[in-house]
Protein backbone atom coordinates (compact mmCIF):
# COMPACT_ATOMS: atom_id res chain seq x y z
CA UNK A 1 0.00 0.00 0.00
CA UNK A 2 1.20 3.58 -0.28
CA UNK A 3 2.77 5.53 2.39
CA UNK A 4 0.22 8.27 3.12
CA UNK A 5 2.23 10.23 5.00
CA UNK A 6 5.01 10.10 1.54
CA UNK A 7 2.35 12.56 -0.17
CA UNK A 8 0.82 15.97 0.91
CA UNK A 9 -2.24 16.77 3.34
CA UNK A 10 -4.51 15.83 0.69
CA UNK A 11 -3.83 12.86 -1.03
CA UNK A 12 -2.85 11.67 2.34
CA UNK A 13 -6.21 12.10 3.75
CA UNK A 14 -7.96 10.49 0.98
CA UNK A 15 -5.73 7.69 0.78
CA UNK A 16 -7.24 7.36 4.32
CA UNK A 17 -10.54 7.72 3.51
CA UNK A 18 -10.52 5.29 0.51
CA UNK A 19 -8.77 2.51 2.71
CA UNK A 20 -5.81 2.85 -0.03
CA UNK A 21 -8.02 1.90 -2.89
CA UNK A 22 -8.46 3.31 -6.16
CA UNK A 23 -11.79 5.50 -6.09
CA UNK A 24 -12.55 4.37 -10.05
CA UNK A 25 -11.62 0.67 -10.12
CA UNK A 26 -12.09 -0.17 -6.64
CA UNK A 27 -8.34 -2.50 -6.06
CA UNK A 28 -6.17 -1.49 -3.61
CA UNK A 29 -3.02 0.90 -4.66
CA UNK A 30 0.41 -0.12 -4.42
CA UNK A 31 3.31 1.34 -2.74
CA UNK A 32 5.52 1.60 -5.84
CA UNK A 33 3.15 3.40 -8.13
CA UNK A 34 2.08 6.98 -8.20
CA UNK A 35 -1.24 8.13 -6.79
CA UNK A 36 -2.92 11.00 -8.84
CA UNK A 37 -5.92 13.06 -7.11
CA UNK A 38 -8.18 12.83 -10.10
CA UNK A 39 -11.21 16.18 -9.94
CA UNK A 40 -14.31 14.65 -10.55
CA UNK A 41 -16.43 17.21 -12.25
CA UNK A 42 -13.43 17.76 -14.04
CA UNK A 43 -12.99 21.28 -13.01
CA UNK A 44 -9.36 21.55 -11.87
CA UNK A 45 -9.70 24.63 -9.80
CA UNK A 46 -12.07 22.80 -7.87
CA UNK A 47 -10.22 21.27 -4.78
CA UNK A 48 -12.61 20.39 -2.54
CA UNK A 49 -12.65 17.10 -0.85
CA UNK A 50 -15.90 16.09 -2.45
CA UNK A 51 -14.61 16.92 -5.59
CA UNK A 52 -11.10 14.39 -5.69
CA UNK A 53 -10.47 10.74 -5.03
CA UNK A 54 -6.96 9.13 -5.55
CA UNK A 55 -6.76 6.84 -8.27
CA UNK A 56 -4.38 4.52 -10.13
CA UNK A 57 -2.07 6.37 -12.22
CA UNK A 58 -3.38 3.93 -15.12
CA UNK A 59 -7.10 4.10 -14.15
CA UNK A 60 -6.64 8.32 -14.21
CA UNK A 61 -5.29 7.98 -17.70
CA UNK A 62 -8.00 5.94 -18.59
CA UNK A 63 -10.44 8.09 -17.51
CA UNK A 64 -9.32 11.51 -19.42
CA UNK A 65 -8.42 9.42 -22.57
CA UNK A 66 -12.05 7.90 -22.77
CA UNK A 67 -13.77 11.20 -21.71
CA UNK A 68 -11.30 12.60 -25.00
CA UNK A 69 -12.66 9.71 -26.97
CA UNK A 70 -16.26 10.12 -26.26
CA UNK A 71 -16.25 13.68 -27.35
CA UNK A 72 -14.25 13.12 -30.46
CA UNK A 73 -16.46 9.96 -31.49
CA UNK A 74 -19.53 12.51 -30.80
CA UNK A 75 -18.59 14.91 -33.01
CA UNK A 76 -17.84 12.75 -35.82
CA UNK A 77 -20.82 11.19 -35.35
CA UNK A 78 -22.96 14.46 -36.21
CA UNK A 79 -19.82 14.99 -38.96
CA UNK A 80 -20.06 11.77 -41.03
CA UNK A 81 -24.03 11.62 -40.28
CA UNK A 82 -25.82 14.63 -42.45
CA UNK A 83 -29.63 14.96 -42.23
CA UNK A 84 -30.70 13.88 -45.38
CA UNK A 85 -34.42 15.24 -45.00
CA UNK A 86 -33.44 18.43 -45.21
CA UNK A 87 -32.36 17.64 -49.19
CA UNK A 88 -35.68 15.70 -48.94
CA UNK A 89 -32.87 12.28 -49.46
CA UNK A 90 -34.58 10.24 -46.69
Amino acid sequence: MPNSALYDGKTSKLLKKQNHTCGHCGHLLMGEERVPLHHIDGNHSNWKDKNLMVVHESCHDYIHHKSKTDCRELGAVKVARPDLTERGEA
